[in-house]
């Protein structure tokens, strides 16, 4: 994957990215190797066997019939209460969006017990062109603002298209600022770039 983001984009990415990639990529496993049975040990992601899922390289490196990747570095991050918003456009109706977000933690102490360091929750909000608004999780469904895991996504089954826009905030960085990296594959109006400027802080 690093020798793909140097080749394509001339461009070294940073841990985050890397992850988020990967993470973008995953597809879920279910129903596992037992199938819907009394012994099944995959039941739908994220869950404790399959995680996300199996990453699949060729989902978010290969792009063809108007699916695209966009990528994004965002230094030098979010301090607590700021914001950050990006728009960007779907091109066709149809295709499946997925927005990956991650960043890279501080270092913790053992009495944290696995908590994150800055209590750091980088809402992923996408608004899409319909004015709804879908949470970015990494945890269980029906808890939008989670506040455990560095990693946070949307993904949109039959995206429609238009204008959308993603917010990130600062829930609570007293360790910042936090930098952070984007993944977004879908119907995208580029051809597959990495962009590092988009960004509007408040």
């Amino acid at each position: 994957m690093r020798e793909y983001f140097d080749r394509q984009f001339s461009h070294q990415p940073g841990a985050a990215l890397v992850k988020a990639t990967l993470l973008n990529s995953a597809r879920d496993m279910s129903p596992g190797q037992y199938g819907a049975t009394a012994q099944a040990d995959v039941w739908r992601r994220p869950d404790i066997n399959q995680g996300w899922g199996r990453m699949d390289l060729a989902h978010t490196l290969v792009f063809a019939n108007g699916r695209y990747p966009a990528y994004f570095e965002g230094a030098p991050g979010l301090q607590t209460g700021q914001t950050m918003e990006l728009q960007f456009q779907v091109a066709n109706a149809g295709a499946e969006l997925r927005v990956t977000l991650v960043w890279i933690d501080a270092a913790g102490l053992e009495a944290s017990h696995g908590m994150l360091v800055n209590d750091l929750d980088l809402d992923l909000e996408l608004t899409d062109p319909n004015g709804t608004t879908h949470f970015g999780f990494a945890g269980l469904v029906g808890q939008p603002r989670d506040r455990y895991n560095n990693f946070e996504e949307v993904r949109l089954a039959s995206a429609p298209p238009g204008t959308y826009t993603i917010k990130l905030v600062g829930h609570n960085v007293p360790m910042g600022p936090q930098t952070f990296a984007l993944a977004i594959t879908g119907a995208l109006d580029v051809d597959g770039r990495i962009f590092t400027d988009r960004f509007q802080a408040n």
